[in-house]
């Protein structure tokens, strides 16, 4: 049976919590209405109830919904959480391009590297350009260096 994702969307959303009706209906703009601890929200399916605790969304066509709490953690986080995650993944690969681009110009410079980036063997007695090089493999990959030269080769 084939999957699906959920798109990645922005909506906006506000929790009933009881006490905060006109910020609900400053948000929801059509009648709500309020029976005991409950508001009645006009949907796409119908009118369905928001207890105190659920959230009202307003989808991507401008749709009003209940959804619950529980529901609403696992299916939406903060949007400028996840534009500060995505700015931190770039800033991440930009920091990997400019470390490989370090490691490609050592490598093409130390007489004692061969075979290339991944495979690559230092002699027995390291150049000039062996002690940097070993510091930018070990920022690529601080806990295994998959790939970067034996240490004990340097002996």
């Amino acid at each position: 049976m084939p999957k699906f994702r959920k798109k990645p969307v922005v909506i906006e959303a506000v929790q009933w919590a009881g006490d905060n009706l006109s910020e609900i209906q400053a948000f929801y703009k059509p009648d709500s209405i309020l029976v005991g601890n409950q508001i009645h929200i006009h949907t796409l399916e119908g009118t369905m109830r928001a207890d105190v605790g659920d959230w009202i969304i307003r989808g991507v066509s401008g749709e009003f919904y209940p959804c619950k709490p529980d529901i609403f953690v696992k299916t939406y986080e903060p949007a400028d959480a996840l534009a500060a995650e995505r700015a931190s993944l770039q800033a991440e690969r930009e920091k990997v391009k400019k470390l490989r681009g370090g490691i490609e110009k050592l490598t093409a410079k130390c007489p004692c590297w061969s075979g290339g980036f991944e495979n690559g063997e230092f002699a027995k007695q390291p150049c000039e350009y062996c002690d940097p090089l070993m510091s930018l493999l070990a920022e690529t990959a601080p806990e295994k260096n998959a790939g970067s030269p034996k240490e004990a080769d340097h002996d």
